[in-house]
């Protein structure tokens, strides 16, 4: 589904517009799954906090069974919103830190896997988790929506509504850039937000990857005409490409122009494409 709807002004967050839509969403996937297992909704209230500064590294994952030999590879989950508590375990916690978690299948018969799990330390992480330091100077998105290969090689690129991504180890998952430092300009700042303190642009919570690797990204632009930026991180660099700029329509019921909010950036397709047909 891609979604377009509404309005985004570029002095509000998008989560604002999304709220309606995630909330029925949430609620229709816990009937489902309560109907299903009536269990699942007094399990999933029992989940206690964690404290913002743990983690975990190559922890053993107990399996049923037994891992088939020609799994090898490393499974990679954004994990949005966690329920945290502050450093000293009492807090209460901040609902936009997000986390980044890992398996890792080492490949071989009856093989144990291994898990790894770190909070993206982001601005709003560091404000947090770490108050008695001065906040980053460059503005790092928090929240872990999905996450791509746009950051480089042996990093995994933790990827929301704005293009500061964060950038976290393969292995481990400790943040290694907040954000990530690409070539390549997007243009001129879209946003009034103080240096260090805010995003420059908004821009679409996915960032699609093509089959070569390339990843692309949806900015919204205000001025000098409202309309879609689209751009593109080729594989294996950091290097950010602007491709094309694109006008926005005119929305029934509104008098201005201005970008629709699109949760997913673009589908792309190879020639021909279901258009063509």
């Amino acid at each position: 589904i891609n979604a377009e709807y509404g309005g985004i002004d570029p002095t509000m967050s998008p989560r604002l517009k999304t709220m309606p839509i995630t909330a029925l969403t949430t609620c229709l996937l816990i009937g489902l799954a309560a109907a299903h297992d009536p269990g699942v909704l007094h399990r999933s209230l029992e989940v206690p906090p964690m404290p913002c500064n743990y983690s975990t590294h190559h922890a053993p994952v107990a399996v049923q069974g037994a891992v088939p030999a020609w799994l090898k590879g490393t499974f990679y989950k954004a994990i949005y919103h966690t329920k945290t508590v502050g450093p000293d375990g009492h807090t209460p916690g901040d609902p936009s830190l997000s986390a980044v978690m890992s398996v890792h299948f080492s490949g071989g018969e009856g093989s144990t896997p291994e898990a790894s799990f770190e909070f993206v330390q982001g601005t709003q992480w560091s404000a947090f988790c770490k108050p008695h330091l001065p906040l980053p100077t460059n503005f790092s998105a928090g929240n872990a929506i999905t996450i791509t290969s746009g950051c480089g090689p042996k990093r995994v690129c933790v990827v929301t509504a704005t293009p500061e991504a964060p950038a976290v180890d393969g292995d481990t998952l400790d943040t290694v850039a907040a954000p990530n430092t690409y070539q390549g300009s997007l243009g001129e700042p879209q946003l009034p937000s103080p240096p260090g303190m805010g995003p420059a642009f908004w821009q679409s919570g996915h960032m699609p990857t093509d089959v070569n690797g390339d990843v692309y990204g949806l900015l919204y632009i205000y001025k000098p005409v409202p309309g879609y930026r689209v751009y593109r991180i080729m594989n294996g660099t950091n290097q950010r490409e602007v491709l094309a700029d694109l006008p926005v329509s005119r929305q029934p019921g509104r008098s201005e122009q201005i970008p629709s909010y699109n949760h997913q950036a673009c589908l792309l397709y190879t020639s021909p494409s279901p258009r063509d047909s």
